[in-house]
């Protein structure tokens, strides 16, 4: 059976693409299974982390001119006269070409849309487009229109559909009528995980927090995330003025992430309310880096309006941090594992950051908990066991068409 895993994600766009590295890599592991595995690439120079890894990848070099039919053929004359002349989308001809008869799309890839007769899978991240569409990243009438599209040709035609939780599954049979059993729960797979298995004797933890200028015995939190309205920075800012009012603020609290359509706003509000001693942003941080900063810090605070799980809250499971999250956000099998707070209370968070250190034994026994929950759900063998399992079906469904 050949296969076409398509890598369109950008370095830049966060999780999404570390997601697609660590699948990626899952997926190249099955080649021992008899599978013909092909990686396509889209974008320029994307494929730097698979060559890393020995994954040798394909480029479809036509993107613009996929884009080009694809838009023209929504006209229902154009695409009457297409038909006519047996014209297809060039990346539909590219998939036919090379014969593929399962395309795995890592990520919500514009190019489902030129998938035309080729059964595909797909992992789509979130559907929170349609839960918070109030906040400004949300607003824009193509993104919106865009992604609904995606979600609903992925509903109407792929063969599996992949999915963070159970929360997510359900909410896509409720909001698109999605059957059940065209979707699998396959939990977000951390790139930085399997970094940390190849470094962890090397790492000097001590110098690369003095590099950041960290001392030795600074307690901060820590809130790695893109700066984006609905990952609500300004709940933390929020908090954080109401504990130097009451001058109870002798610790940090640390921001990293892309510099998205928010990151003006609060950079001004962490001026406006004197607290740059006190809230410290680093643009951007290697891998390295992000990893001493996750073993010095007090907790991950995650006060996101979006997310039923989150790649940093499985990092946090995964080495033994605590974690402050949204209230009523996770899927319910997570929440369990950390301290949740009330979005809309600031004061909530500001209190449960003051009586942190007396709520220690809850707070251990949440982070051993959600240790024994990653271990036993969320490791690359397990999620390797899920990819396994739905190429394994797809290829004796396809058998009752051709010998493969």
């Amino acid at each position: 059976m050949k296969i076409a895993v398509i890598f369109d994600a950008f370095e830049k766009s966060g999780g999404g693409y570390f997601q697609s590295i660590c699948t990626a890599k899952l997926i190249d592991q099955l080649r021992s299974d008899n599978y013909d595995i092909n990686f396509i690439t889209m974008l320029p120079n994307s494929d730097k982390e698979l060559k890393k890894n020995n994954i040798y990848t394909l480029n479809f070099s036509k993107q613009k001119s996929s884009r080009l039919f694809y838009i023209l053929s929504q006209s229902k004359i154009i695409n009457f006269f297409f038909k006519k002349i047996n014209l297809i989308n060039p990346f539909s001809r590219f998939l036919k070409n090379n014969k593929f008869d399962l395309i795995i799309f890592l990520g919500p890839s514009f190019y489902i849309n030129c998938c035309n007769e080729i059964n595909f899978i797909v992992n789509l991240y979130d559907l929170n487009f349609k839960f918070n569409n109030y906040f400004p990243e949300y607003k824009n009438e193509n993104v919106f229109n865009d992604t609904k599209s995606l979600v609903t040709k992925s509903v109407d035609r792929a063969y599996k559909i992949l999915v963070d939780s159970d929360r997510t599954k359900n909410e896509l049979n409720d909001l698109f009528n999605c059957p059940f059993e065209k979707i699998t729960v396959y939990p977000f797979s951390s790139y930085l995980l399997s970094i940390w298995e190849n470094s962890k004797d090397k790492l000097d933890t001590t110098n690369l927090l003095t590099n950041l200028k960290i001392k030795n015995n600074e307690e901060y939190f820590f809130y790695p995330a893109q700066f984006w309205a609905h990952k609500n920075h300004r709940y933390i800012i929020d908090a954080a003025i109401e504990l130097k009012e009451k001058n109870n603020f002798n610790f940090k609290i640390i921001f990293s992430g892309s510099q998205k359509g928010n990151y003006k706003y609060i950079k001004e509000l962490i001026k406006k309310n004197d607290l740059e001693k006190n809230i410290i942003i680093y643009d951007y941080l290697t891998n390295d880096e992000i990893l001493a900063l996750y073993f010095k810090c007090k907790a991950l605070i995650m006060p996101t309006y979006v997310a039923r799980s989150t790649l940093p809250l499985y990092e946090a499971f995964y080495f033994k941090i605590p974690v402050i999250y949204s209230k009523d956000i996770l899927d319910k099998k997570l929440e369990e594992f950390v301290l949740a707070v009330d979005l809309n209370n600031p004061k909530d968070l500001s209190e449960k950051i003051l009586k942190f250190n007396l709520l220690n034994n809850e707070i251990n026994n949440k982070k051993q908990s959600a240790h024994s929950y990653f271990m036993k759900y969320c490791t690359d063998e397990q999620k390797r066991k899920i990819i396994k399992n739905l190429l394994n079906e797809f290829r004796y469904a396809s058998r009752r068409w051709v010998e493969n």
